[in-house]
């Protein structure tokens, strides 16, 4: 999957995982804190390799929404 693929996929399950966080089991949250790591070093790479500056800026866009629904959950499930 590419770079920008994983990153829509890991949002699409961020979104149906993290609501599911409240008034429920927080099972989910150490899968969704791996993908947000895994999620950083991608576009740490995309970064790096010189991808044009619509490219990076999408995947800080997506990055950053990621990393604030697992904020949130965390924030619930803690």
């Amino acid at each position: 999957m590419t770079r920008p693929g994983r990153l829509l996929a890991a949002l699409a399950v961020a979104a149906v995982a993290v609501t599911g966080c409240a008034g429920r089991s927080c099972d989910a949250l150490p899968r969704l804190q791996a993908e947000r790591e895994a999620m950083r070093e991608d576009y740490l790479e995309l970064v790096r390799s010189g991808a044009s500056a619509e490219r990076t800026e999408q995947a800080d866009a997506d990055l950053h929404a990621f990393e604030q629904q697992v904020y949130d959950a965390e924030q619930r499930c803690g």
